[in-house]
C-alpha cells in the first residue's frame, strides 16, 4: 500500500510541476491531515496548527522543482511542517507551556472559549505532556484515523516503530482515550485544502529545465537580474544543467503566470563577459516616487556592465573609504580573482526581465502566501512596492569549471553550494552555505551563514553593518548576521564589518578580520604547519583552547586599550606580559633574551590584536 501510494505522490508532484492545480490539491487532500496532527504536537492550538499548515503547504507548492525525488513528497512535506512549526515556537519562547495550563497563545480572557472547544482538558495535557515523538503519532492515530502504514510512511518510520511508539504511548495514556474521548479529538480536525488552493491561485509558476553544453570554456558566468533562491552542485556530467522554478504574483492567477513566464533565463558564449555583460534586459534598482506614488527605479544591462569595469579597474572597496579612511581593506587579490573569470572566455548564463515588472500592493493583500514569492523594497501603512517575480534554480556544475555568480543592485537573497568539485566566486550574495566543496572560494561583498567541510582557499570580505532601526527618535544598527565556519582546510582570508562569527576547526594559514562583531574561535587541536591572525577593532574576541593544546601553542595578544582576559593560563606559569603608553602585550613566548614586539608576533602560533576590543581566552576539556 506504502508503495502504491508514493508512486501515486510521484505522479502527482510530476503533475503539479506542470501546473496541474487539481494534482496538488490532490496531494493537500492526501497530507493534510496528518500535517495539522504534526502541527498540533508543536503549537497547541488549532488556529495556529491551521494556519501552519497552510503556510507549509504554500511553501512546498512553490518549492516543487527542488524535490528530487518526487516519491517522497510525504517526508519531504513533513520536513517542511516542522521548520515551520519550529520556527511558531522559537517566535513564542517568551511564554512557556505548562500541563494543566491553557496552551501559550491564549489570554486569560480567552481560557472559557478554549475549555468550551474542548470537553476534557485533561485528556489534552496528558497528550501534550508526551514526549514530540510519541504526541505526534497519538495525534494522527486517534484525531485524524490514519493507518499505521500511512503514519509510518508520512513521518518516514518503520511501521513496526509506529506500532512501538502507540503501544507505549496507550501506556501512558490509558485512562483517557475512551471511544467518547477519541470522537472528542476527532472532532478537532482542520480542513484547510480550501484555503491553500484560494492562496495559490495568486501565485504563478512556471518549471525551468535547461541543459547547456560548455564547449571549450572553463568559466561559467551567472547573473541575476532577477531576486534568487540558488543552489549549486556538483554533476559528474560535462554540461551545466539547470532546474527549477520561476515564480510571481499577480492580482489574478492569469496575470500572475504571464509574469512568471517572462522571467528569462539565457545561455550562449561569450569571448569575454566583461566586454559584452549580460543578456540585454532591465533590472529592479530601487523605488522612486512620482506624483505621490512609489514606482520602479531601474537599470539595464549596459549599466551592469559599465558598473562592473568600474569597480574591478579602481579595485574598489564596499566601505566608505572616503569617510573613514582608517578603516583599511586588502580586497586587491579578491577583485583579481574575479576580474579573471570574468574578462576571458565564459559561457554565459542570465536571470533577467526583457522588462522590469513592479507592483503596488494593498497592505491587506500581503498574504502569508505572497509573502514567500514577493519582497516589497518600500513600503508605508497602506501600501507596499517592489519588483515582482523570483526564481529558485538548482545548478550543477561539471568538475573543474569554475563559476562566478553575482546579481543586480539588489543581491542574490540566498546561496546554498553543496558537493561541488570546482572554484566558485560569489559577488553581491547573501545568506551563503556552502558544504563539501573541493575547490578555492571567493566571496566578494558576500554574507556566509555556515560553511564547513571545504579544501581549498577560502576568502571572504563582507563590509554590512546591519540595517537601521530608526524608532523612538533614535536610529541604531540591528540584525547582525551569524556566521559559522567549520572543517575548513586551506588559506582562509576573512574580512568582515560586524558579524557574530563562531570558527572551529580550521587548519592552515588562518586570517580573521572582525572589526566590530564578535569572534568566538574553537581550536580543539594544532597542526604544526597552521598559523592563525585573529584582529578587530571594537570587536570582542573569545577564544576557546582545549586544555592539552594550551601548553603547546605559541599565542600573542596585543591590544591598544582593550581587557585581556586570560585565566585559562594560569597553570603554564606566569606569560610575558608588558604595558606602556601605548600598547599591552600578553605572551606565552618567554625568553631570557629581549624579544621585541614583531618578533613575538611573528612567532605566535595564534595571534590576537584589536584596538579596544577585549580579548577572552578559555580553557575547554
Amino acid at each position: 500500500m506504502a508503495s502504491s501510494k508514493r508512486k501515486d505522490d510521484a505522479v502527482l508532484v510530476l503533475r503539479s510541476r506542470k501546473g496541474d492545480r487539481e494534482a496538488f490539491a490532490q496531494l493537500v487532500r492526501r497530507y493534510e491531515d496528518a500535517a495539522y496532527a504534526t502541527a498540533l504536537s508543536y503549537v497547541h492550538s488549532t488556529d495556529d496548527a491551521k494556519d501552519i499548515v497552510q503556510e507549509a503547504f504554500i511553501i512546498a507548492y512553490c518549492k516543487l522543482a527542488q524535490l528530487r525525488e518526487p516519491e517522497s513528497f510525504g517526508s519531504w512535506f513533513r520536513a517542511i511542517v516542522r521548520a515551520r512549526c519550529l520556527e511558531w515556537v522559537r517566535s513564542q519562547r517568551t511564554t512557556a507551556y505548562t500541563v494543566g495550563m491553557a496552551p501559550p497563545d491564549l489570554a486569560e480572557a480567552s481560557v472559557r472559549r478554549y475549555a468550551a472547544e474542548r470537553r476534557d482538558l485533561d485528556l489534552w495535557d496528558a497528550v501534550y505532556a508526551l514526549p514530540e515523538k510519541y504526541r505526534e503519532v497519538v495525534l494522527m492515530y486517534y484525531l485524524d484515523d490514519l493507518s499505521y502504514e500511512e503514519i509510518a510512511d508520512f513521518m518516514g518510520l518503520p511501521v513496526t516503530t509506529v506500532k512501538g511508539r502507540l503501544q507505549q504511548s496507550r501506556v501512558k495514556l490509558r485512562e483517557h482515550l475512551s471511544p467518547e474521548e477519541r470522537g472528542e479529538l476527532a472532532m478537532k480536525r482542520a480542513k484547510v485544502g480550501k484555503e491553500v488552493e484560494e492562496a495559490i491561485c495568486k501565485i504563478g509558476r512556471e518549471e525551468v529545465h535547461l541543459t547547456v553544453p560548455l564547449g571549450d570554456t572553463e568559466h561559467i558566468v551567472l547573473f541575476f537580474g532577477v531576486d534568487a533562491d540558488v543552489e549549486i552542485c556538483h554533476t559528474d556530467g560535462d554540461e551545466l544543467v539547470l532546474t527549477g522554478t520561476k515564480s510571481s504574483i499577480g492580482f489574478s492567477e492569469e496575470e500572475a503566470r504571464a509574469s512568471a513566464e517572462k522571467i528569462q533565463v539565457l545561455a550562449d558564449q561569450v569571448e569575454s563577459w566583461l566586454e559584452v555583460g549580460p543578456h540585454p534586459g532591465e533590472v529592479f534598482s530601487g523605488t522612486q516616487s512620482e506624483g505621490g506614488q512609489p514606482v520602479a527605479y531601474k537599470i539595464t544591462s549596459s549599466d551592469i556592465k559599465a558598473y562592473t569595469q568600474e569597480v574591478l579597474e579602481r579595485k574598489t572597496s564596499f566601505l566608505p573609504m572616503e569617510l573613514y579612511s582608517e578603516i583599511s581593506t586588502d580586497e586587491e587579490e579578491m577583485f583579481q580573482i574575479v576580474e579573471r573569470a570574468l574578462e576571458g572566455r565564459a559561457t554565459r548564463i542570465t536571470v533577467i526581465r526583457e522588462k522590469v515588472e513592479d507592483i503596488v500592493l494593498p497592505r491587506e493583500a500581503y498574504t502569508e502566501a505572497v509573502r514567500r514569492v514577493f519582497v516589497p523594497n518600500w513600503s508605508r501603512q497602506d501600501l507596499l512596492h517592489g519588483p515582482i517575480g523570483r526564481v529558485a534554480l538548482v545548478v550543477a556544475v561539471p568538475v573543474s569549471k569554475t563559476i562566478t555568480i553575482f546579481s543586480g543592485s539588489m543581491g542574490v537573497k540566498h546561496v546554498r553550494i553543496r558537493d561541488l568539485r570546482s572554484d566558485v566566486n560569489l559577488v553581491h550574495c547573501y545568506n551563503v552555505e556552502l558544504s563539501d566543496v573541493q575547490g578555492n572560494v571567493c566571496l566578494l561583498n558576500s554574507s556566509v551563514k555556515r560553511a564547513y567541510g571545504i579544501r581549498g582557499r577560502f576568502l571572504q570580505s563582507f563590509y554590512e553593518y546591519g540595517s537601521t532601526d530608526w524608532s523612538d527618535h533614535k536610529a541604531r544598527r540591528k540584525d547582525i548576521p551569524d556566521s559559522t565556519l567549520r572543517d575548513i582546510t586551506g588559506e582562509i582570508g576573512v574580512d568582515l564589518g560586524r558579524v557574530n562569527l563562531e570558527a572551529s576547526d580550521l587548519k592552515g594559514k588562518v586570517y580573521i578580520r572582525n572589526r566590530f562583531g564578535i569572534t568566538r574561535f574553537h581550536l580543539s587541536s594544532y597542526e604544526p604547519e597552521s598559523k592563525y591572525r585573529i584582529e578587530s577593532d571594537s570587536g570582542e574576541v573569545l577564544v576557546f583552547l582545549k586544555e592539552d593544546i594550551l601548553g603547546e601553542i605559541n599565542l600573542t595578544v596585543n591590544t591598544l586599550c582593550g581587557t585581556i582576559k586570560y585565566d585559562a593560563l594560569k597553570d603554564l606559569g606566569d606569560p610575558y606580559k608588558t604595558n606602556d603608553l601605548q600598547l599591552m602585550t600578553l605572551s606565552t613566548i618567554t625568553s631570557r633574551e629581549p624579544v621585541n614586539v614583531s618578533r613575538r608576533q611573528l612567532d605566535a602560533e595564534l595571534y590576537i590584536k584589536t584596538r579596544d576590543g577585549d580579548v577572552t581566552i578559555e580553557k575547554t576539556m
